[in-house]
């Protein structure tokens, strides 16, 4: 038998299969719930962002409690996307 015969090949494909055949890696239950709370909280800092930009252009009262809103966001969204990069190495 030719080593490069259609046969031989399928053969060593289903003997050796590649690393694209390999399964992937499920991501955790945790690793999930992580990604579904950052996916919220950027969707939220966008509304909190619309605010603070409509505050300063003057369509709208000054709120302190929505720049307070702004900041705390951004850091909550930094810390998960800190924690996801951890896990995920």
């Amino acid at each position: 038998m030719n080593d490069d015969s259609p046969v031989a090949r399928q053969l060593r494909a289903v003997r050796f299969p590649s690393r694209r055949a390999k399964r992937r890696r499920h991501p955790s239950a945790e690793y999930a719930m992580l990604n579904r709370l950052l996916a919220e909280l950027q969707r939220t800092g966008g509304y909190i962002d619309q605010i603070v930009l409509l505050m300063e252009k003057g369509e709208m009262p000054e709120m302190p409690e929505a720049r307070a809103a702004q900041d705390d966001t951004r850091v909550a969204i930094a810390a998960l996307l800190a924690r996801l990069t951890t896990d995920s190495e």
